[in-house]
């Protein structure tokens, strides 16, 4: 047997509750695909709030301190905007291959050298990568944390750099025979792949980020597409400490018979839950606007546009008289849809997070 498969298979036996989580993932996968039914416009929408959302998470991850709202501003004036820092350069090139993933999954095809593109476009923009884009690491690349004294900890020494090459096309052959063959559940599959890539760490930088996009390049290609419209980066974020722990737990005994990845696996399940749980929300959002007449629909997308609105503001551009908008604003605010701050003439309404 495969040394990948065995170190699955391994981790299976030991904890059988892994193929519970993936019926589970499975079991939403297919509800998905049967009741979201919305407007092109809409899915653009939802869409790039995501890529917003996903990029603003993966960054800060690896330490960038920019805002949702700041990077919403910054791709909006990219084109005409100088990249003066490093976090606007990384989100950047995060928004910009992401950007390609969501348009392009379905063509493109996985391959070592699709990789190294994806590599060169992330960081495309960071000008102290230039010399390294879609390129191996040359040197080693341990990856280091300070103590509460500042003296830098050895945390894990990954694959050195003369065999970097050699592990990669392993990894990326085992890959694609895997889907091909179909005796491993696809899942299984993207996990083992990203804990194996991280811990290759085949780049000077930027594996944290690129292995994020191939996460969710993967689930895409597999069918999960709701990860179009629930961001995974965002719930690795929220649990980021586990998702160190659990690589570093996984990661201890690396290439040695104690091996053993069930902290990887089960806490990248759960975040795949946590995932569907997101876009669960959703559907169920999407139920509440199915039962919306014509103005309450207008008004809430009109609220989703311009971010806030006043009641005076929504009078005005939708022509509907005040005690009617008044209880239309009510109505949505009972089904959770919108939100209203402030009081008296201050007040104003927000979608609703």
């Amino acid at each position: 047997m495969n040394k990948f498969n065995e170190k699955i298979q391994k981790a299976i036996q030991q904890s059988p509750q892994i193929l519970i989580k993936i019926s589970q993932i499975d079991e939403f996968k297919g509800r998905w695909k049967g009741e979201l039914n919305l407007s092109p416009k809409i899915l653009k929408r939802l869409r790039h709030a995501i890529l917003v959302a996903s990029t603003g998470a993966s960054t800060r991850i690896e330490g960038s301190k920019m805002s949702d709202q700041e990077i919403e501003n910054l791709l909006q004036g990219l084109k005409t905007t100088k990249l003066e820092n490093r976090d606007s350069q990384e989100v950047a090139g995060y928004s910009k291959l992401l950007k390609l993933i969501f348009e392009g999954f379905k063509k493109i095809k996985f391959s070592e050298s699709a990789i190294l593109h994806f590599h060169k476009i992330l960081l495309q923009y960071s000008e102290k990568d230039k010399n390294h884009l879609g390129n191996y690491k040359k040197t080693s690349n341990a990856v280091i944390a300070k103590d509460l004294q500042g003296k830098e900890v050895i945390l894990f020494n990954p694959t050195a750099p003369y065999l970097t090459s050699k592990e990669m096309q392993e990894l990326v052959d085992w890959t694609l025979s895997a889907f091909q063959e179909k005796q491993i559940h696809p899942l299984l599959i993207i996990g083992y792949f990203v804990y194996e890539f991280l811990s290759i760490h085949p780049f000077q930088d930027g594996n944290g980020r690129l292995s994020r996009v191939l996460n969710v390049f993967f689930l895409l290609k597999q069918g999960y597409n709701y990860a179009l419209y629930a961001s995974l980066e965002k719930i690795i974020e929220d649990n980021k400490s586990e998702y160190y722990l659990s690589l570093r737990l996984s990661q201890k005994n690396r290439k040695t018979k104690a091996e053993n990845i069930l902290s990887w696996l089960n806490f990248f399940l759960d975040v795949l839950i946590k995932q569907t749980q997101v876009a669960q929300e959703l559907l169920d959002q999407k139920k509440k606007e199915d039962l919306l007449s014509p103005k309450q629909s207008m008004v809430l997308e009109l609220i989703r546009k311009y971010k806030s609105s006043k009641i005076q503001d929504l009078e005005s551009k939708t022509k509907i008289l005040r005690p009617t908008l008044k209880q239309v604003l009510g109505r949505l605010v009972d089904l959770g849809l919108i939100q209203m701050k402030g009081q008296g003439r201050a007040s104003y309404y927000i979608r609703k997070a």
